[in-house]
């Protein structure tokens, strides 16, 4: 996968780099197209994961705010 373009919200980045990382695979990884990452074990991802990229682990967070549009133009 690309890497996040300059100017990528944080939240992104950050997600991006969860799943490109190959020793969270187990956990969270891309789908088999490479066109949306999966959660495999939810538990450990809001339990590990999540607090050494971000202030939170609640997964509920995560899955809105990556469903939330941030291009304005839309």
């Amino acid at each position: 996968m690309a890497s996040p373009a300059a100017g990528t919200p944080p939240f992104l980045t950050k997600t991006y780099a969860m799943v490109e990382d190959s020793a969270t695979d187990d956990t969270i990884s891309w789908n088999d197209t490479g066109t949306a990452f999966v959660v495999w074990r939810p538990a450990e991802f809001a339990r590990d994961l999540l607090p050494k990229h971000f202030k939170h682990s609640k997964l509920l967070l995560v899955s809105s705010a990556s469903s939330t549009p941030t291009d304005s133009r839309r």
